[in-house]
């Protein structure tokens, strides 16, 4: 059988089924575009708070965000912003507890100073002069050394060290020649074990904390004892070891913090040198470490140097 069928009566049917479509289609969309944007005007509710509390922020230090009602796909982004917060918050406490410290460590020297000057003053004689004037130049040197640290602290920290090759041995020769009359007015040994390395560093960076290393060595070690420095190669790191006789009396995670001491000793020093090594190392791309090993009778720092190629 064949049917035959208008195309007039085709094309009318055809309109009436895109019609019945096209207008419940109509109806619908601007309601569901107006739900759609109550919707997520309502769940950016919050994200606006939160961008309100961020701002208010600016003004002071900075603090973890409480817990917000934020979209699921947004939790990730402020559990990030949150890590961010704290991290800046400890970095601003550990800024000014450091400023505190440091105009405290200022403060002690210069008000010294202030009353051995007075005290020079009042001296009538040439032997009570030479007598009150040495307290007066040790204090003096004090307050010139803080100052050279607190310079090298802010340098390490901010300033950028382009790394260029160096040889180790001839390195570390140079600066024992500098730190041999300390050793030797205590009656000291510094003994080298080294081979001749090329190492990919910064030279002044380099002095800085292997300098740091020595100074203490010299200081806190007994007279008559023997203080090590030798350089093994371990894998991809290159160690230079300081080793010394005596003993740490602090944690060992509290010595390297700004004006900790590692002894109660009456030694000259600001408690500056390890955290002045970390920076400079950190610079380096590089990590110190403190080991009080051998029944508390040997000090071992380490610093662990990538070789690197430059």
């Amino acid at each position: 059988f064949a049917i035959i069928q208008p195309t007039s009566e085709r094309d009318e049917i055809a309109l009436d089924s895109a019609l019945r479509t096209l207008v419940p289609l109509l109806i619908l969309l601007p309601l569901m575009g107006t739900i759609i944007w109550l919707g997520i005007k309502r769940e950016l509710q919050s994200v606006e708070r939160l961008a309100l509390k961020i701002d208010a922020l600016v003004d002071g230090i900075p603090q973890a965000l409480p817990d917000q009602t934020v979209p699921k796909e947004l939790q990730g982004f402020m559990l990030a912003i949150n890590h961010l917060l704290t991290r800046l918050h400890l970095l601003f406490m550990r800024q000014q507890r450091f400023i505190a410290d440091a105009a405290h460590e200022l403060r002690t020297p210069l008000a010294a100073l202030s009353l051995q000057v007075q005290n020079l003053e009042r001296a009538t004689t040439l032997i009570e002069f030479k007598a009150r004037i040495q307290p007066l130049k040790s204090g003096v040197e004090r307050s010139q050394r803080l100052a050279e640290q607190l310079l090298d602290m802010n340098r390490s920290q901010v300033q950028p060290y382009a790394k260029h090759s160096l040889k180790l041995q001839s390195f570390i020769l140079e600066l024992l020649s500098l730190y041999w009359p300390a050793a030797e007015a205590k009656k000291q040994q510094l003994i080298l074990h080294a081979d001749d390395i090329i190492l990919c560093s910064h030279a002044e960076a380099l002095m800085l904390i292997l300098g740091n290393a020595l100074d203490n060595a010299i200081k806190y070690a007994p007279e008559h004892s023997n203080i090590t420095l030798r350089v093994v190669i371990k894998d991809n790191d290159i160690l230079i070891e300081v080793e010394n006789q005596g003993s740490i009396q602090r944690p060992i995670e509290q010595v390297f913090e700004p004006f900790v001491r590692a002894t109660d000793s009456d030694t000259l020093g600001n408690g500056l040198g390890l955290s002045i090594a970390k920076a400079a190392a950190t610079q380096l791309q590089a990590t110190i470490s403190l080991d009080n090993t051998s029944h508390n009778e040997r000090v071992v720092f380490t610093l662990k140097h990538p070789k690197g190629n430059c």
